[in-house]
């Protein structure tokens, strides 16, 4: 019987190869590689998913095996796990409809930036409808203090609204 241990891959065919299990046996190279290391660690796996991601001609539930896989074992500390997030989120925008084909099933850091950009999405959504109704008030006559105060705004915001309603 012939024996492997994952060592005994080349690391750079490994990262060429279009092959899932290159992959998983990339991360298990890579976990063995940081035990103490977890920015180093990060780094890996942001690579690793972005590798994963960008995969042609594989079926979304083997990729999606793939990427739990991953996450489960290049597990990352809490704050380094949120900022692969951010991070990963400014990568793949614009993918917003690969992730929605997932969505019901997205592995860990996947979900997160779902996640994210739901949360994004919702606090822009606040802005503008506050930004809509100082609009209102100012429409209204209303004098920017008490607009501010109300609405419990810095006043420079409201003046910066103001004066976006006089250049239009």
């Amino acid at each position: 019987m012939i024996q492997f241990a994952v060592s005994d891959f080349d690391e750079e065919a490994l990262k060429k190869s279009p092959k899932l299990f290159s992959k998983a046996l990339l991360a298990s190279i890579y976990l063995n590689r940081t035990k103490n290391k977890m920015s180093l660690r990060t780094a890996y796996k942001r690579a690793l998913l972005r590798e994963v991601w960008l995969l042609n001609n594989i079926e979304r539930t083997e990729i999606r095996a793939l990427l739990y896989f991953i996450d489960y074992l290049l597990k990352l500390p809490k704050s380094m796990s949120e900022q692969l997030v951010k991070d990963i989120k400014d990568e793949i925008s614009g993918e917003e409809e690969m992730l929605n084909l997932y969505k019901e099933d997205l592995p860990p850091t996947l979900a997160g930036v779902l996640e994210l950009e739901r949360q994004e999405g919702f606090k822009q959504g606040i802005e503008q409808g506050i930004k809509q109704i100082i609009i209102g008030l100012i429409g209204k006559g209303a004098e920017d203090e008490w607009i501010a105060e109300v609405a419990k705004l810095p006043l420079a915001k409201v003046q910066e609204i103001r004066k976006e309603l006089k250049s239009c």
